[in-house]
């Protein structure tokens, strides 16, 4: 059975639907690694068969793919064929880059074994994810980075410092 047999569970067709699998895979972020579920950052689209079927595949351009776990609250990006970015949906906001039926997903950060959660706010993050830098303010939304050596963790916090979304990429 070829990868993408295994992944999308078919033959790979982008427009049609695939079954969210009965036990949603558990997310973990490993820190120390820069890698989620075994996958670090820059790792092939063969190495995302750990996260199961994939249920929506987004074709961008010719260099630019996303994938979809909305039953994990989950996209990747990958870009020339490697992992780029990895977008997380922690809580319920008016947009969801994941697709508009997404979950909110549960990730486990390594090596402190703590589950992160929508009410973390920045300072209480800054143990977990590296040093807090506010990129953006204003009357709806803040968004600022946590930085560790050059991983990027990129937070979205709304009202009452509600987090609603991470992105995890590295600075090059």
């Amino acid at each position: 059975m070829s990868f993408l047999t295994k992944l999308f569970g078919k033959k790979p067709d982008p427009t049609a639907e695939f079954a969210v699998p009965p036990t949603p895979v558990k997310l973990v972020w490993d820190t120390s690694t820069g890698s989620l579920n075994g996958i670090p950052l820059g790792a092939p689209v063969s190495a995302l068969e750990p996260l199961g079927p994939c249920p929506d595949v987004r074709h961008i351009s010719d260099k630019a793919i996303f994938f979809a776990y909305p039953h994990l609250g989950l996209m990747l990006e990958l870009h020339d064929g490697t992992l780029e970015f990895i977008t997380l949906c922690i809580s319920e906001h008016d947009y969801s880059p994941v697709g508009e039926t997404s979950a909110n997903a549960e990730l486990t950060i390594l090596p402190a074994g703590e589950v992160l959660t929508a009410n973390m706010d920045p300072e209480m993050l800054t143990h977990l994810l590296g040093e807090f830098e506010l990129t953006d303010k204003d009357e709806d939304e803040v968004t600022g980075n946590f930085w560790m050596g050059d991983l990027v963790h990129e937070a979205t916090f709304v009202e009452g410092a509600r987090m609603v979304s991470l992105v995890i990429y590295r600075d090059e």
